[in-house]
């Protein structure tokens, strides 16, 4: 604030702040210190700062500053060192102080002084945590625990205390390790109380809060029971059961026992550990001896012991030889109201006082079953007597009754009729048709186990007339008229080698009606064969009295409607004949009555056999060429090789016949041709041929034959001869040039010249023949040059010429003829038309050679 104050000065002085250099930068660090110098200070304490220049360091004007705020800056002093006041701290005033200063003359601002932090704590605030471990709710004599007294987090314990009910027992000098602690090493029961701590703060021994108190419950062991024996006898026989109570003083509430065998002690091999006040014991020669209780109770999770009862002492003597026990009459199961007789036989030298049987393992007097001094017993089955039974007898000796070992064991278990099952039947229809599959079920309740099961006929029971006995439990009938009626079932069981039968089901009726009459079945077109891909309608007629039926059709004989071959509700169903389709075929017609369906017999049976056709026969052009010139004559053959006979063959274009020939029969040539004279562009397209054979009466065509293309052309156009001289005046010894000449295109061309109908061969009378040829290579002019003519030269020349067309060489028509006679004159049927193409054909010629040089030259 002060240097703030300053600046408007110092601009007026025009005397700007001049920065230290590094070194000197580096110096300008004060040195900061606080009196009383304490760790930590009460809330109210009075402490000074000091801010002390350098040595050799003049300050202006110091500065304060806490966590990096300012707290105080005064005007320049007139004393050094400068100090900063807290007359009375508060918890607010904690934090970390720094200094700095500024020099006279040129204002350095100097570096901040080190750190000093101060805390200052509240006395509310200054209060430990105390734990023990382990931490139990109660403690037995003997246990050892250790208290531990933590100091608050960022506060420095120079001395701890622990105090029990508020009395010191423990207050060590200071410690060199943190958190401090208290062990008692041996519990009594003296060490019971309520403990706290506390500690003192490093420097002025602020002594901080208690601690919350932690409880210490420490016990001696618990007053000993008292164990008991009933029945109380100075002997007990083996099976005898003999009950141990242990009984705690009556203000004890244990929360369990425990018995102890001949002395043991240690928990593992304690005698039936038990949390209840009683033990049974079943006498026996093995645990015959002396006997201790204990009980314990559960206090904040752990168990308190009390100490051992008074012992009690079980001696075992063998019983009596047990006794045989018998029944009469001798079943594994007894129906109710069956009568059953229990003997029960003492070994021949004993001398028994009177019997007892037993019921289900139960061994007193009072739940004897029923108690008798007789050596019989006479029960009637039922359910509420049924079960386990033994005997014993007894005699009375030493002024108690002493008892046999229990007898063999027999069972009487009895048992109603099992329930009855339930009957079904599917399909279910309230009428059945004849021939049809009805399937009776017969459905033990979900617990039962059934050995086999029974199907009876029109209420009869006895097993001797069973109808259709059956170990399954389905039984399929097929419905007739000789079986309808009534039917229930039962099932049963075999328990002990013997059986027992379940009630009766409920009844289920099968009422059987005749089928309607049977359909006639039919198919169009009525051949005894078929061929792949012919239509086949087949045809389901009802009888005429019968209406508004729908149709079914089968395939193969079958009958289930769910592989009906191709389910259709009209008269009528049309296939596509194929291999995966032929086969036999019969229809049924049926109607929906009584919410069930009604299905006629089944028709009469067709047969649709299906061939495949012959093999294909081959074609043949002759002459064979690439391309025909129209006019031509072309001859195409059709050959069936290793076909015995046939009945006709058929020619075919693009598809459509042209022409068929039956043979005669029989017939056996494998080959038959037809000829095209003549031949027109109408002519062209791709030719095939068949050939056919009667089989039962139908026709049956082969494959047809791989297509064969017949492409036409017609004939080149007719090319030009003319002389050179034009005049056709030639005297004898000079050069005659003939020319022939064709309208130019892309052709290849070959020319030919004939005298007098005779082809010219070059050289011939002097001749030569020079071919003109276009830049594109195509032949368009050729000329025969006769370099000295002579009489030997007169008479009638033409030309022609040859095309290549698709690979073959077509020959044009040949030109009009040109006739030079003796005295070398030309004669023409128009000369002047000649004398025009002459001059044209020569300008041609002309350009032509230019050309040619042009090319070859350059």
């Amino acid at each position: 604030m002060a240097l703030t104050l300053l600046l408007p000065v110092l601009a007026c002085l025009q005397i700007p702040p001049r920065p230290a250099s590094p070194a000197d930068v580096a110096s300008l660090k004060p040195l900061l210190t606080v009196s009383p110098d304490y760790s930590t200070y009460r809330v109210g304490d009075s402490v000074t700062f000091t801010c002390l220049t350098p040595k050799g360091h003049q300050a202006m004007q110091f500065q304060f500053l806490r966590d990096g705020a300012e707290v105080d800056s005064p005007e320049t002093q007139s004393q050094l060192p400068y100090t900063y006041n807290l007359p009375s701290l508060n918890v607010h005033d904690s934090g970390s102080y720094h200094c700095r200063y500024w020099t006279h003359g040129q204002k350095i601002l100097s570096k901040l002084s080190d750190p000093i932090t101060l805390n200052v704590y509240d006395e509310a605030s200054l209060k430990p945590l105390l734990t023990v471990s382990p931490d139990y709710s109660t403690y037995r004599v003997g246990d050892s625990v250790t208290f531990t007294c933590l100091t608050p987090k960022g506060h420095q314990a120079m001395q701890f205390q622990f105090l029990r009910d508020g009395a010191e027992v423990d207050s060590p000098e200071t410690q060199s390790q943190l958190p401090d602690t208290y062990n008692l090493p041996s519990l009594n029961v003296h060490d019971s109380g309520s403990y706290h701590c506390r500690y003192w703060t490093d420097g002025q021994k602020i002594p901080s809060k208690l601690s919350d108190p932690i409880t210490l419950n420490v016990y001696d062991r618990l007053p000993a029971p008292t164990l008991s024996l009933y029945p109380r006898y100075t002997v007990y026989l083996p099976g005898e059961r003999v009950t141990l109570t242990c009984s705690a003083p009556g203000r004890e509430l244990p929360s369990g026992y425990r018995f102890f065998y001949q002395g043991q002690q240690d928990p593992s091999v304690v005698q039936h550990p038990n949390d209840s006040a009683r033990l049974e014991v079943t006498a026996e020669k093995g645990n015959a001896g002396t006997y201790t209780c204990a009980y314990s109770r559960w206090e904040s999770n752990r168990e308190i012991s009390s100490g051992n009862s008074n012992s009690v002492s079980i001696t075992v003597t063998d019983r009596p030889s047990a006794p045989r026990l018998s029944l009469y009459p001798r079943y594994t199961v007894y129906l109710p109201g069956e009568r059953v007789t229990l003997t029960c036989s003492a070994p021949g030298d004993e001398l028994a006082s009177g019997y007892r049987f037993f019921y289900q393992g139960q061994q007193e007097p009072s739940v004897v079953q029923p108690p008798n001094e007789d050596a019989r017993l006479v029960l009637t089955a039922e359910k509420g007597n049924a079960g386990i039974y033994t005997c014993a007898y007894w005699r009375q000796e030493s002024n108690r009754e002493i008892s046999s070992r229990n007898s063999n064991s027999v069972s009487i278990p009895v048992t109603d009729r099992p329930s009855a099952p339930t009957l079904s039947v599917y399909p279910r229809y309230t009428v059945y048709l004849p021939g049809k599959r009805v399937t009776l079920t017969c459905s033990a309740p979900g617990d039962e186990l059934a050995s086999g099961y029974r199907f009876f006929y029109q209420g009869q029971q006895d097993p001797s007339v069973v109808q259709h006995p059956n170990d399954s439990t389905w039984l399929e009938v097929t419905a007739e008229k000789g079986n309808a009626g009534t039917y229930t079932c039962a099932y049963w069981r075999w328990e002990s080698n013997r059986e027992i039968s379940s009630r009766n089901s409920n009844s289920v009726s099968i009422t059987v009606t005749d089928r309607p009459p049977a359909p006639t079945l039919s198919r169009d077109p009525e051949y005894t064969v078929y061929l792949p891909g012919e239509r086949v309608t087949l045809m389901c007629s009802a009888p005429g009295s019968e209406l508004d039926w729908r149709y079914r059709f089968f395939y193969q004989g079958q009958q289930d409607p769910s592989v009906v071959q191709h389910p259709n509700e009209d008269a009528r169903l049309v296939l596509t004949a194929e291999k995966g389709n032929a086969g036999i075929y019969t229809c049924a017609y049926w109607r929906q009555e009584s919410n069930r369906e009604i299905s006629s017999r089944n028709s009469n049976s067709v047969s649709i056999p299906v061939t495949d056709p012959f093999p294909a026969p081959q074609l043949t052009l002759s002459p064979q060429q690439p391309v025909y010139v129209t006019g031509e004559t072309v001859t195409l053959t059709c050959s069936a090789a290793g076909m015995l006979t046939m009945s006709g063959f058929r020619f075919f274009r693009d598809g459509q016949k042209i022409q068929s020939k039956e043979l005669p029969s029989p017939w056996y040539s494998y080959t038959e041709s037809i000829r095209l004279s003549g031949v027109v562009m109408l002519d062209a397209g791709a030719y095939s041929c068949e050939y056919w054979r009667r089989v039962s009466g139908r026709e049956i065509s082969s494959v047809r034959s791989q297509p064969i293309s017949i492409a036409l052309t017609d004939p080149p156009p007719q090319p030009v001869l003319r002389l050179d001289p034009p005049s056709g005046a030639v005297s004898e010894g000079l050069t005659l040039l003939i020319t022939c000449a064709v309208s130019w295109d892309a052709r290849e061309r070959r020319f030919h010249f004939y005298k007098d109908g005779v082809e010219l061969i070059p050289g011939d009378m002097g001749s030569e023949i020079n071919t003109m040829e276009s830049g594109t290579d195509s032949m368009n002019v050729s000329v025969l040059s006769i370099p000295q003519a002579s009489p030997n030269n007169t008479g009638e020349f033409t030309c022609g010429y040859e095309e290549n067309v698709g690979g073959r060489w077509v020959p044009s028509p040949r030109s009009q003829a040109v006739t030079v006679t003796r005295n070398i004159t030309v004669s023409a049927p128009s000369f002047l038309w000649v004398q025009k193409l002459v001059v044209g054909g020569s300008f041609f010629l002309i350009n032509g050679l230019i050309f040619l040089i042009s090319h070859c030259c350059f």
